[in-house]
């Protein structure tokens, strides 16, 4: 994919690395204040938002430990995804959402390589 809005895998990790600790805390333990750790983390995270376009925030959902969602262009219907701790799947998880959200066609390739990814992030995780 080489849409310039979208945040890169490399950024991505790099923000992922640097705000992930912090990000975490603000969304599993709903931190309020003005901290300046909590501002940069917040600033990433709606980074990744807006990039993704993740008007279901997934990333957030993530985070927190819960099932991700996209609604599904067939049948219109919600779909929840259990995401193990890879910053790697869920990124294309991401980019998966805001393609359908965008109405972008999805190959074929790229949604097993998700699938690889979703599955691989989630074993021995039991």
């Amino acid at each position: 994919m080489t849409d310039d809005s979208v945040m890169t895998y490399k950024q991505f990790c790099h923000g992922y690395v640097r705000y992930k600790d912090a990000a975490r805390r603000i969304v599993r333990q709903r931190i309020t204040g003005d901290m300046k750790w909590k501002r940069d983390a917040d600033n990433f995270m709606n980074a990744v938002a807006e990039s993704f376009f993740d008007r279901d925030r997934n990333f957030r959902r993530w985070l927190a430990l819960e099932k991700c969602i996209f609604r599904n262009p067939m049948t219109d219907d919600y779909v929840a995804v259990t995401i193990g701790d890879d910053p790697e799947a869920v990124y294309y998880f991401l980019l998966f959402c805001k393609k359908i959200n965008c109405r972008e066609d999805i190959d074929e390739t790229f949604t097993e390589y998700l699938q690889y990814l979703i599955n691989k992030s989630l074993e021995g995780s039991n």
